[in-house]
């Protein structure tokens, strides 16, 4: 039998420890972690020891991950993974996405603030009070920087922006920015990232802050504003629109000029970025509108797309599948809840049709 280990999971060693004890019914051990992009996530110790696991029985390791093909970061290339084999699943977190957006606590909480994930339309027109919205958590180098150029371009004020926790670890030197905390809702409560804040409706477009700017890594931040028709553009790395195209998803380029995608330094990039989004700083809400029109077709096309490849569990990963014949909630990412949300889901949305 297969045997699972998650990248989350916090009883990781124990898991490994049973491994041990029960190797001669084991064919094969998957490290089942396509919320990361990699499995840095797993100590190298105990990576290590699945290692030897797997090299002593001769039993091969499947790593699914969400990470892309323009990632070769996957795993250590100095350590020796004799007998792994690593597996894919770069639009993972459409899944993940599409059911934490679709959990009760969220749902409603969404639906009060005119967002529903289940609508086959967009809620249009809508009285724009802001240009953009960018929702920054964890800090990192790159949205460091994106925050200094949005304070260069004057777009931090007048527009929906978080910045909600300090940078420590600065190489980039501030020349427009003084670092400061930034909240929409939730700034005095548990903070939960699949409850949308109410400024979201009421923003023409999204910058998203994406998780890198070196690797292709598409996450909630990226599937949010694909659910929920809304136009936006991603801070992260070269080509990353380029991906999304060659996935299937239309880009906007009847509103937004892409040629920043090409761009090979973060800096130069996110300003070209951020040009598209001063063209629209100064419009009207009528005029915001009308520009939304223009995409329309297309916001609908990306978000059907989004729902068919999140939904379509024929084209999960096999190691994945394997694990969803049984529901064991015990498990830190279980299989078998995911993919029975996501057809519960996706048949609700057809019956809306």
């Amino acid at each position: 039998m297969l045997r699972p280990i998650f990248t989350w999971d916090p009883n990781r060693q124990s898991v490994i420890d049973e491994l041990r004890k029960n190797i001669s019914d084991i064919t094969g051990i998957v490290i089942l972690g396509p919320v990361e992009g990699s499995i840095a996530s797993i100590p190298m110790d105990q990576q290590k020891q699945l290692r030897d696991i797997s090299s002593a029985y001769k039993i091969p390791i499947y790593i699914v991950v969400s990470g892309h093909e323009n990632n070769p970061n996957i795993l250590d290339k100095n350590v020796n993974w004799e007998y792994a084999k690593v597996i894919r699943w770069p639009l993972y977190w459409l899944t993940e996405t599409l059911v934490r957006l679709s959990r009760t606590c969220n749902d409603q909480y969404n639906l009060e603030n005119s967002y529903n994930i289940f609508s086959n339309s967009p809620n249009v027109p809508v009285e724009y009070k802001y240009t953009f919205i960018c929702l920054n958590k964890r800090p990192k180098e790159h949205r460091y920087i994106l925050m200094d150029k949005l304070s260069k371009f004057n777009l931090l004020q007048n527009n929906a922006v978080t910045y909600r926790e300090h940078y420590f670890s600065k190489r980039y030197t501030l020349k427009n920015w003084t670092e400061t905390l930034l909240f929409l809702d939730q700034e005095n409560e548990h903070f939960v990232q699949e409850k949308i804040p109410k400024e979201y409706h009421y923003s023409f477009m999204q910058v998203v802050s994406e998780t890198d700017d070196d690797v292709f890594f598409l996450t909630e931040k990226t599937a949010v504003p694909i659910f929920l028709y809304k136009p936006f553009l991603v801070a992260s790395n070269q080509h990353y629109h380029k991906t999304l195209k060659e996935f299937g998803f239309e880009l906007y380029d009847e509103i937004f000029d892409y040629s920043f995608d090409n761009i090979q330094n973060t800096e130069e990039r996110f300003e070209a970025l951020l040009s598209n989004v001063t063209k629209y700083n100064s419009c009207s809400k009528k005029e915001l509108n009308k520009y939304y029109d223009l995409v329309r077709d297309k916001l609908i096309y990306n978000r059907n797309l989004a729902m068919k490849i999140a939904c379509d569990t024929n084209q999960f990963p096999e190691q994945w599948n394997y694990f969803s014949k049984e529901n064991n909630p015990r498990w830190s990412l279980n299989p078998h809840d995911i993919n029975v949300k996501v057809k519960q889901i996706y048949e609700t949305i057809l019956g809306n049709k």
